[in-house]
């Protein structure tokens, strides 16, 4: 069992030979890349919401992410959501600061160096390099190119991140938190804007979770639907009550 709610928002990001990763990585740091971060400033310091929040980015060959977590208590789930949606899209049309964007390429730069003090580290980051561009970068050739990086860089490559698709993920302590309720089914696999609500009649969660997440029956062991499917036809047995207090304890996905 978990204590707290865990919250995790994703978009597609950018892969490793984007020229824009620059700016993506100095956003990245702007919203949640340490101690002077939006997220950790607004969150932890002034609303005390979270003891953990952070922002990631991952690139890849073809492709990229951009996330962010936090865990919090469940009743401050919708809270904790707002004041992240409010500061992404802050950043994204107004951009940082002069100070702000001081300050966190400061950061940047000083984690970067820091991260490859050690030999090991820096010999996973030559090979990384050479297996993907076949060359070498230095560092100082990569740090140039983000103190290249402006304002409306950052605030451009950022809006245009949060124009892509979110994907949303909430994982509560067993019970959970009931989410609003799918009024049309087939409207919300459609649309993918409706979640999974807990206190359903009509639909069962494993039901709803049949509608919204086909893949995710896969994650059910068989039997546990086959008990499922027994007790629906009247029978006795625990198996099904099983999978859907599992999906009530790890499981409640919302794709915004």
């Amino acid at each position: 069992d978990i204590e707290q709610a865990h919250v995790t928002l994703g978009w597609r990001g950018l892969d490793q030979f984007s020229d824009d990763r620059f700016a993506l990585a100095l956003a990245n740091q702007l919203i949640g890349g340490g101690w002077s971060s939006r997220l950790f400033q607004e969150i932890r310091e002034k609303r005390g919401m979270s003891y953990t929040v952070y922002s990631a980015m991952g690139s890849y060959v073809d492709s990229g992410t951009f996330s962010i977590y936090a865990g919090t208590s469940r009743d401050r789930v919708d809270e904790l959501c707002a004041v992240v949606d409010a500061e992404m899209a802050d950043l994204a049309e107004n951009g940082p600061g002069e100070r702000e964007m001081e300050v966190a390429r400061g950061g940047f730069e000083g984690g970067t160096v820091l991260a490859l003090e050690d030999a090991g580290s820096r010999m996973a980051q030559i090979a990384a390099n050479l297996l993907v561009r076949d060359r070498v970068v230095e560092v100082d050739e990569y740090l140039a190119n983000v103190r290249n990086v402006s304002d409306d860089d950052v605030r451009r490559e950022l809006a245009s991140v949060l124009g892509g698709t979110q994907a949303r993920s909430v994982v509560t302590p067993r019970g959970g938190f009931s989410l609003p309720p799918v009024a049309d089914p087939d409207a919300a696999v459609r649309h993918g804007a409706d979640a999974l609500d807990l206190g359903r009649d009509d639909l069962t969660v494993l039901e709803q979770l049949a509608l919204r997440e086909p893949d995710a029956l896969r994650r059910a062991r068989p039997d546990d639907v086959a008990g499922r499917q027994r007790r629906d036809a009247g029978e006795e047995g625990d198996e099904g009550r099983d999978v859907e207090d599992e999906v009530r304890r790890t499981v409640v996905l919302a794709h915004l």
